[in-house]
C-alpha cells in the first residue's frame, strides 16, 4: 500500500475501524481523505483483480466467487472498466465512478471529456450529463446524416408538424359550420389513413382541440408514432363550446423510435400564450420554439398553408 493510502495507528477489521486515542482535527479529517482513497482504489483493484482471472482462467474465474459473498455483477462492471483503462490513462484526481461514466466511449473521447473533468471539477453526476449530451448531439448527426444520404428516405422527415382539418360533424353553431367555407376538413378515418412522410427516428407535433383530443390519440397511433406530452396554445379571445367555452388548443407530441429529446437548452415551456390569427391559423411563434427544440433536423408540415423557409410543405393548401 503507498503512502498515500497508509493508515498506521488505526485497527482495522473486516466489521471496524479503530482509530487512535487524542487524535488532533487534522489527523482525523486526514484519515478520512485517505479512507476515501482506499474506497476508489477498491473498485480499481477488483477490476484488476478480475480482468487477470477472466484472462488467465476462461470461464472457470467465475468459480473463485461465492454466490452466497459475492455479487457477480460488480466484479463484471470492475472487470470491463479497468479492461476499458490501462494504468496510464487512470487520473488519480478523479474517481473511479467518473471513469465508468465514459468507458465505452472511444478513448480519445473518453479522455477529452476527463480532461475537462478534471479542470472543471465536474461531479460524476455532471460528467454524467456531458456524456448523455454527447450522445444526444450524435446521435442527431447520424439521423441527419442518413436522411442525406439514403435516397430511399428522402421523403421521410424527423420532424412532422401537423394541423389537420378536423370535421366537426356534431356541430351546430355558425362559427363550427364556417369551418368547411374555409376549408375542405376530413374525417378521422381519412386523416388516419394518411400515408404521411415520417421517418422511423422521429417526432411528430400535432394539433387537436379539446373535443377533438381522443382522435387526435387514435391519429398519433394510426401514424405509427407513440404519445408523449403536449403543449397548451392559450388565446387572447374566448371561443364556443358545449360545456365550457374554449380558449386553448393543444400541441400533442409524439415520437417513435430512438429520437433524441431535445437538449435542456432548448426545451420550451409548455404554455405558449398567444393572439388568435385568421381562422384555423397557429400562432408563428410555433415554428421558431420547434425549431429551437430540433434545430439540426429536416422539417416537414403537413397541410402547410404557406412556405416557411427550412420546412417542406406537405398538403393541397400550401401557395406557391
Amino acid at each position: 500500500m503507498t503512502t498515500d493510502l497508509d493508515l498506521s495507528g488505526a485497527t482495522i477489521s473486516p466489521t471496524a475501524l479503530e482509530l487512535p486515542a487524542g487524535m488532533s482535527f487534522e489527523d482525523w479529517a486526514d484519515y478520512g481523505r485517505r479512507l476515501s482513497r482506499v474506497a476508489e482504489g477498491v473498485m480499481w483493484w477488483l477490476g484488476d483483480w478480475w480482468r487477470y482471472g477472466e484472462h488467465r482462467y476462461g470461464e472457470r474465474a467465475a468459480q473463485a466467487l461465492d454466490p452466497e459473498t459475492y455479487a457477480f455483477q460488480t466484479f463484471a462492471n470492475a472487470g470491463y472498466v479497468a479492461r476499458r483503462f490501462e494504468t496510464s490513462r487512470r487520473r488519480e484526481v478523479l474517481s473511479w465512478s467518473h471513469h465508468a461514466e465514459v468507458a465505452a466511449l472511444e478513448p480519445d473521447v473518453g479522455d477529452e471529456l476527463l480532461g475537462k473533468a478534471e479542470v472543471e471539477d465536474w461531479s460524476v453526476r455532471q460528467l454524467r450529463g456531458q456524456v448523455r449530451e454527447l450522445r444526444r448531439t450524435e446521435r442527431v448527426k447520424a439521423i441527419v446524416r442518413q436522411h442525406d444520404a439514403d435516397p430511399s428516405i428522402l421523403g421521410a422527415f424527423p420532424v412532422l408538424y401537423a394541423d389537420p382539418p378536423w370535421r366537426y360533424d356534431f356541430a351546430e353553431d355558425e362559427e363550427s359550420r364556417a369551418v368547411e367555407n374555409h376549408y375542405p376538413t376530413m374525417t378521422v378515418e381519412e386523416i388516419c389513413d394518411l400515408d404521411v412522410p415520417g421517418a422511423a427516428d422521429g417526432v411528430l407535433f400535432l394539433w387537436t382541440t379539446s373535443p377533438k383530443l381522443r382522435e387526435g390519440l387514435a391519429v398519433v397511433n394510426a401514424w405509427g408514432y407513440e404519445y408523449r406530452t403536449c403543449m397548451v396554445w392559450v388565446k387572447d379571445r374566448i371561443g364556443m363550446g358545449y360545456y365550457a367555452r374554449q380558449q386553448h388548443e393543444l400541441l400533442l407530441i409524439a415520437a417513435r423510435g430512438d429520437i433524441p429529446t431535445p437538449a435542456p437548452a432548448d426545451r420550451p415551456a409548455s404554455v405558449i400564450s398567444a393572439p388568435r390569427g385568421e381562422h384555423s391559423a397557429k400562432p408563428d411563434r410555433v415554428y421558431e420554439l420547434l425549431e429551437q427544440m430540433y434545430p439540426d433536423y429536416p422539417k416537414c408540415e403537413l397541410f402547410q398553408r404557406r412556405p416557411r423557409e427550412g420546412w417542406i410543405g406537405w398538403g393541397n393548401q400550401v401557395e406557391s
